[in-house]
């Protein structure tokens, strides 16, 4: 979704996210925030676990972390919904995804991002119609991959993963399913160098 339908949700509007919600501990939460990127990125949990962990690690007190988490994933999400909502889609995905829903292939979003905030992207954007399923963090992308082979009854050779970051290339190289990857001005040197 994010660097996919949605331009700059990654490269700018998450990122104004996390220092909205953790600019009050300065520049101590930024390594942390790499830190716990590189340990969840495609992976169950999304941000709140993200979140529980820079929380931890700036060494709030374990009684106190699991509300902290609760507010934070709210104002991050009232944020980047906001923000999403005014950028709206990249030019052009709306027709593709028309056409591939008119040629009846069953389209799915895969993503790290939280999948409650995800299922009202895709309302916000008038996209969800297009979609058999909306899979964000509950399960990895991983799993979510293989959720999708079974309900479809396809080999995971038969999906064609899309996406624009690691995360993507890898969990498509974990299952087996074919990969195009979406260069965006986040990633442009990562994919200069893929297939």
């Amino acid at each position: 979704f994010d660097g996919v339908f949605v331009c700059d949700s990654d490269a700018v509007y998450k990122p104004e996210a996390w220092d909205l919600v953790l600019g009050r501990y300065g520049e101590r939460y930024r390594p942390l925030l790499v830190e716990a990127n590189q340990m969840f990125s495609g992976k169950a949990g999304g941000r709140a676990a993200i979140l529980a962990h820079i929380f931890k690690r700036l060494g709030e007190p374990e009684t106190v972390i699991a509300g902290l988490v609760a507010e934070a994933v709210k104002e991050f999400d009232r944020y980047v919904q906001t923000r999403i909502r005014g950028a709206g889609l990249v030019p052009g995905a709306f027709e593709m995804l028309r056409e591939l829903s008119v040629r009846r292939l069953p389209l799915y979003l895969n993503s790290g991002t939280a999948t409650d905030a995800l299922k009202l992207s895709a309302e916000t954007l008038g996209i969800v119609k297009f979609f058999s399923g909306i899979l964000g963090s509950t399960k990895s992308k991983v799993e979510n991959l293989r959720d999708i082979a079974s309900r479809e009854g396809v080999t995971p050779a038969e999906i064609l993963v899309v996406g624009d970051g690691e995360s993507d290339v890898a969990s498509a190289q974990m299952v087996g399913c074919q990969f195009i990857g979406i260069a965006n001005r986040q990633n442009n040197t990562f994919f200069s160098g893929h297939d």
